[in-house]
């Protein structure tokens, strides 16, 4: 397997490479049913229901991608979002959902920013996770 550096992995929103973003997470979770029968003698059974999924980073201000994603965060508008370039690639159409700055005194002024999945209106616009594979080969 080769192993990748994060320097070496992009984030593109709205066909635009977040070059100034710091420290990237992406998040994907399924939320949990309970399927416990007395069958299970003791054991709890879990089954998987819906997944969600979020990227957070930190975005150094000062640069056209702040601005960019301050009037996405500001409008609400759902835009393609790309985290590749490693063993694991996400695509989907997504929401700025967070939008805060910081102001330390010894590092760079920043903001956190997470994007959320937005609504889609056909299967083909479904958030796609790949792993080892894609763009991440």
């Amino acid at each position: 397997m080769a192993y990748k550096l994060g320097l070496d992995c992009t984030l593109t929103v709205d066909s635009v490479e977040i070059e100034n973003a710091k420290d990237v997470t992406l998040n994907i979770e399924a939320g949990d049913a309970d399927v416990t029968t007395r069958a299970a003698q003791g054991w709890r059974m879990h089954l998987p229901t819906l997944m969600d999924a979020s990227i957070e980073f930190e975005l150094l201000t000062g640069g056209a991608d702040g601005t960019k994603l301050a009037t996405l965060f500001n409008s609400g508008a759902a835009v393609d979002v790309v985290v590749g370039g490693g063993n694991v690639s996400f695509t989907a159409k997504m929401v700025v959902a967070n939008f805060s700055g910081s102001q330390p005194l010894e590092d760079a002024e920043s903001v956190s920013v997470t994007l959320r999945p937005a609504p889609v209106t056909s299967s083909s616009d479904a958030p796609e996770l790949d792993v080892n594979g894609g763009s991440g080969s």
